[in-house]
């Protein structure tokens, strides 16, 4: 491609690999790019008919050793009889071919990819999220692509909004510059459900309650599993109730409805409906629906998670954020082809965890999936680490994975060597810890301050202080070994409630492992 350019913007020269190609390869710069010019090259050059030169182009891009030497020296022949090119030429020419004719499309192919490319790339650049809402809703019930679209939607500046039954539709739809979740991306909610209830909204108005939205759905078309599900993942947030007393309510309000809605079939209404003016005013209220303790963050995620593939209200790890910029030798998005077969420290969240066993002498190893803020990467851990490390892995669980960045065909992997749990990332991988504090910040009050905090968080981490003086100079003090403390999120915050934000530095060890692991011995198999 490089060459291509240069060649295409007159900035390098070139030759065809022979005369009688000028013809085959002048649109292309006398680069092989289409599937025609390897049997066009093959009719020029040797005589072969197109059908043979097809047969060349299916034999080089399947790579099928008997049938290339058999078509070589056929070139190679061909090449002296009709052009005269030696065989020593001949064999140079066939190689070029062969190194592009295992990737070359045919030019009709290539014209319409051409086109998709520039049209697809105009909506990006000219309607980010008309053309991000379309993208996300073909990927609707895959949540590894769906993750990884929705972080490039935030790189792009745009904030993908939850699910919501007052402006979502059934796919993912922009919205003042943003993109809104479509509730059909959740799981257990139908397409049925979502359009009747779109069409009462639209018909009717935004609906005024959870309750209101009871009395107007159509319960044959709305279950209470959709309900359900929207609960879950938020789509109820906007009512202002927590999500857990909206999920225990579901049954009692529903059958309210059904209730009221049978006595108006029946032209029958309460007397207390009457006093107060009618039924629609009463049966529509939130403030009976049963009270009960809200969820944790921890519930809510997963439900989310569960139900969507991602989480909407926060992460896992966000509140060790800290610990990831710190500790972590790279984030997953920015693992490269230079990073292949080298040493790397992630953390991340554990998910799909399988405890699997070796065909050949049943030893235990592990299966998991390392999930981190921006995308996830697959992971396996070996016998010889899992003896040492297996018991810190189960779904859900935050940990920092040392390992070695391979590829495995067409995929990449972490084979994992060390596994902590993230909280202790600051105990097992912090080096030292600096404070720095203004000359007028190291008083008496302050320094006692401080000194609690270290008591608060003990660990095994160096602590140094450093003196800032108004005229530039630095003084660094340590501390005695009872002042050693575990650097991570929580007493970074502590600390920044008493000397202020950006006043804690912290090197972290040099090598990716605290324990780097054993060489593995290859000798003769015992058994």
């Amino acid at each position: 491609i490089p060459d291509y350019v240069k060649r295409k913007q007159g900035l390098a020269e070139f030759e065809y690999p022979h005369p009688k190609l000028d013809t085959v390869l002048k649109e292309t710069y006398g680069i092989f790019i289409y599937q025609e010019q390897v049997q066009q090259a093959s009719n020029v050059l040797a005589g072969f008919s197109l059908a043979e030169g097809d047969l060349l182009r299916r034999a080089m891009g399947k790579k099928d050793a008997n049938i290339m030497a058999a078509m070589r020296e056929k070139f190679a022949e061909g090449c002296k009889e009709v052009s005269d090119i030696s065989a020593k030429q001949s064999g140079e020419i066939f190689d070029t071919i062969e190194k592009f004719a295992s990737y070359g499309f045919n030019k009709s192919h290539s014209a319409a990819y051409a086109m998709v490319t520039w049209q697809t790339a105009f909506l990006k650049a000219h309607y980010p999220p008309e053309f991000m809402a379309a993208l996300l809703s073909n990927e609707i019930g895959n949540s590894e692509k769906l993750t990884f679209f929705i972080a490039e939607c935030q790189e792009m500046g745009m904030e993908v909004l939850p699910p919501s039954v007052q402006q979502s539709r059934e796919r993912f739809s922009s919205e003042d510059g943003n993109i809104r979740f479509g509730l059909a991306g959740a799981k257990g909610v139908g397409s049925g459900a979502v359009e009747s209830l779109v069409k009462e909204r639209k018909e009717n108005g935004p609906f005024k309650s959870f309750m209101d939205f009871c009395m107007r759905i159509n319960h044959k078309e709305m279950n209470k599993k959709s309900v359900e599900s929207m609960v879950k993942c938020g789509a109820f947030d906007w009512t202002g109730i927590h999500r857990a007393r909206i999920f225990n309510s579901i049954d009692f309000a529903m059958q309210r409805a059904e209730s009221t809605l049978a006595d108006r079939e029946t032209g029958q209404t309460s007397m207390f409906d009457m006093l107060a003016g009618g039924a629609e005013e009463t049966s529509a209220s939130d403030d009976d629906l049963p009270e009960c303790p809200p969820w944790s963050l921890g519930e809510m995620l997963a439900y989310e998670k569960d139900l969507v593939g991602f989480y909407i209200s926060g992460h896992p790890l966000e509140e060790h954020e800290w610990d990831l910029k710190h500790y972590a030798t790279h984030d997953v998005s920015s693992l490269s082809d230079e990073d292949l077969n080298k040493p790397v420290r992630l953390g991340g969240l554990i998910t799909d965890y399988r405890k699997v066993f070796t065909k050949r002498t049943q030893e235990p190893m592990g299966l998991f999936r390392l999930e981190g803020l921006n995308g996830g990467i697959d992971t396996v851990m070996f016998s010889q680490a899992f003896q040492r490390h297996g018991a810190a892995l189960a779904n859900e669980t935050t940990v920092m994975a040392a390992g070695v960045y391979k590829r495995k065909e067409s995929d990449v992997q972490l084979e994992v060597h060390e596994v902590v749990p993230l909280k202790s990332a600051g105990k097992t991988y912090g080096r030292q810890v600096y404070l720095h504090l203004t000359h007028g910040q190291a008083d008496e009050e302050r320094i006692d301050l401080l000194k609690q905090v270290c008591m608060d968080h003990k660990g095994s981490t160096p602590l140094i202080f450093c003196v800032e003086f108004p005229d530039g100079q630095r003084i660094y003090l340590d501390t005695a070994n009872s002042f050693h403390v575990e650097a991570n999120t929580r007493f970074v915050r502590a600390v920044e409630q008493v000397i202020g934000e950006n006043r804690v530095f912290v090197l972290a060890l040099e090598t990716v492992y605290k324990n780097p692991p054993e060489k593995r011995s290859f000798g003769k198999r015992r058994d």
